[in-house]
This record gives structure tokens, C-alpha cells and sequence, in this order.
């Protein structure tokens, strides 16, 4: 990565660039002085676009120069592409799974999350009770489409079939349409918008960043990373706010006269 050229950064959010319920200052910081310098960021975040609120406050203070929401939905300099969904049957198949399991099942959409916390409800459900979730899943549907579903880690040997990407975390599975993931929308991405795959880093945390980091030739793991994904990144950081150790690595005195102060000083843990 020639960091004398524009460089694109792929950054993670939650446990990433937001941690512990918000952006701390080191890594807003981080990602201003890169962006100053001519580089652009990207918002790769698993989440659906209807999952994250930018108008809270905690969610401010990066302009980013691009988007991608939940591996299948992406947006560049005002340009929108979006031609993955999960379609209603296999929505309402993993919804009945849930239920029959006692998973929760979380529906991501466009504009729209729903929550079923189908693990506290107490005995088998009533087939008027089954129906009366599918109707609603359904109306859900046809509001906000899915781009995602999460629920609580799966059975394999009963789950439904075909047609999604199953990526396991430590607690719970999140699924994607069409069989996508994180490298297969960095990929595309890069396609679209004619973006240099070689002056691309990425940034990330957990097992749905594996597939970004096995496409993209630059990586930063954050600090408690798995090791799986450790193992697959060109650096990993040692501190609390990766993303600005990641940034003060690959940019180095670039940068420095911009960071007031690292995460240790900071008291941040």
C-alpha cells in the first residue's frame, strides 16, 4: 500500500471503531488525521442500514466517504447499490426455527430491526401464536426487507437450508443473503467504484471480519481479536483503540502531529 496515493480504509464498527458504547476520541481522532490527508473511510459494518442510528450522538463525529451495511448494501460518494435481500420463505423459515428452538431472532432491514425474544417464552408455542409471528414477520417484510438475520447459535444438524451465509460468533450466528459476507462485499465494492484493491486496509474484531481479511491484502485485528483472525491480519494491535494504533502504524509521523494522545493515556481500558 502506497500511502503517498489515496488509501481506502475498511473499518469495522462495533468493537472496532466504536467500543464500549461509543467512538472514543483517540480513534475520531485517528480517522480525522487520516482523512485529512487526502485517504478515505468506509463504514463496513455487519449491521443493517435500518440498525444504526447516526443520529445519536455517539455515532457522530466521522464523515464517511462510503458505507457498507450487512455485506450487501452500499453506498460511495452519494451512490447507492443494493441488490441483495433475504427473501420472505427463508425469513419465515428461520423465524419458525427460532421459535421451535427457543432462539431470539433478530430481522435487520433497510429501514427497520425487529427483535423476537422467542428464548423467553415459556412451553412450546400454540400454532395461533406461530401464526399470529408469521403475519407479523411478514408485514415486517414487506415494510423494511431483510438484509440480515441474527439469532442465537444454531443447531446444524436441523437448521433450515440453502440459499444464506451462516457466520458463527461467539454467542450467537448472523446469516446473509445470497451466500455473501465481508470479502464478497469488499470485493464488489472495490469493483464498483473502481477502487485499487492494493491501497486497501482493513480494519476489524470478530469472525465476520475473516472473510475481508483473507480479500483484502492490508488488515488490522483489534487487540482480543479471535485468533483465527489474528492470524490473517498484516498487524495486530496491542492497545484498546486498535483503529488509531492501526492508523499511527501504517501512516506513521503523517499522522502524529494530529493525535493529542494515546488510548493508555487517556485512561481508556
Amino acid at each position: 500500500m502506497n500511502t503517498e496515493q489515496t488509501c481506502y480504509l475498511f473499518l469495522d464498527f462495533d468493537g472496532t471503531a466504536f467500543i464500549k458504547g461509543r467512538i472514543p476520541p483517540e480513534n475520531r481522532e485517528a480517522l480525522e488525521a487520516v482523512q485529512k490527508l487526502g485517504h478515505q473511510l468506509i463504514l463496513n459494518t455487519g449491521r443493517s442500514r435500518g440498525g444504526l442510528d447516526f443520529s445519536l450522538a455517539e455515532h457522530q463525529g466521522v464523515r464517511w466517504d462510503g458505507m457498507i451495511f450487512g455485506a450487501s448494501d452500499m453506498t460511495y460518494r452519494g451512490r447507492r447499490y443494493h441488490d441483495h435481500t433475504v427473501p420472505e420463505n427463508l425469513v419465515l423459515e428461520w423465524v419458525r426455527y427460532g421459535m421451535a428452538h427457543h432462539y431470539w431472532v433478530h430481522l435487520e432491514g433497510e429501514s427497520h430491526n425487529q427483535w423476537y425474544a422467542f428464548d423467553k417464552h415459556q412451553g412450546d408455542f400454540t400454532p395461533e401464536e406461530v401464526e399470529r409471528v408469521l403475519l407479523e414477520v411478514r408485514e415486517q417484510v414487506a415494510k423494511s426487507p431483510v438484509t440480515k438475520l441474527s439469532l442465537r447459535c444454531v443447531d446444524e444438524g436441523d437448521m433450515p437450508e440453502g440459499g444464506l451465509r451462516l457466520i458463527r460468533q461467539k454467542t450467537y450466528a448472523e446469516l446473509f443473503p445470497d451466500g455473501r459476507d465481508k470479502g464478497v462485499a469488499f470485493l464488489e465494492f472495490c469493483e464498483l467504484y473502481r477502487i485499487p484493491k492494493e491501497q486497501c486496509v482493513c480494519f476489524g474484531d470478530s469472525l465476520n471480519d475473516l472473510a475481508i481479511f483473507q480479500a483484502c491484502p492490508n488488515s488490522v485485528a483489534m487487540c482480543g481479536a479471535p485468533e483465527l483472525l489474528r492470524r490473517h491480519a498484516t498487524y495486530c494491535a496491542v492497545g484498546a483503540c486498535g483503529v488509531a494504533e492501526g492508523i499511527r502504524q501504517l501512516f506513521g509521523p503523517a499522522v502524529e502531529h494530529h493525535l493529542r494522545h494515546g488510548c493508555e493515556r487517556s485512561g481508556e481500558k
